[in-house]
């Protein structure tokens, strides 16, 4: 694998992966379809895409939920699961089996897990958001 370096981070215009990690262009053949109208352009995305940290991350097909542990991982999941409790105390520790962390090239080249930091305390409780699919995209030209 290539190494990534801080300058072709920062000055492409890459996707991230987020199950590999790894930067995919936009304009993939498998990742969009484009469609010719009468009055423009339609694009649609078959793949789940999301936001997080200021970077787009595309995900496979199955993927459904996105979410983030207390220690401020973000994970993907196919279906939501439920809040793991400590059986002594009764306290929520954390979301429960069945998840895949969404990971990212670090500077340095290395396959590292996104983290999102500074969150209000217990954000994680709420944490769960529906991945957009099957986004429309209307280019309409003038």
């Amino acid at each position: 694998m290539i190494k990534a370096t801080i300058d072709n981070i920062k000055t492409d215009s890459f996707e991230f992966d987020a199950v590999s990690g790894l930067r995919v262009k936009p304009s993939s053949n498998n990742k969009m379809v484009k469609i010719s109208v009468g009055l423009g352009e339609m694009t649609v995305n078959p793949l789940p895409t999301a936001v997080i940290e200021g970077v787009k991350f595309v995900f496979p097909k199955n993927a459904k939920w996105i979410c983030v542990e207390p220690n401020g991982v973000v994970y993907w999941a196919e279906k939501q699961s439920r809040m793991s409790v400590d059986e002594y105390d009764g306290k929520p520790y954390g979301w429960g089996a069945n998840k895949t962390p969404v990971l990212k090239v670090n500077e340095d080249g290395f396959l590292r897990a996104v983290i999102r930091k500074n969150l209000p305390p217990d954000f994680w409780k709420k944490s769960w958001e529906r991945l957009a699919t099957n986004e429309l995209r209307y280019l309409v030209q003038d």
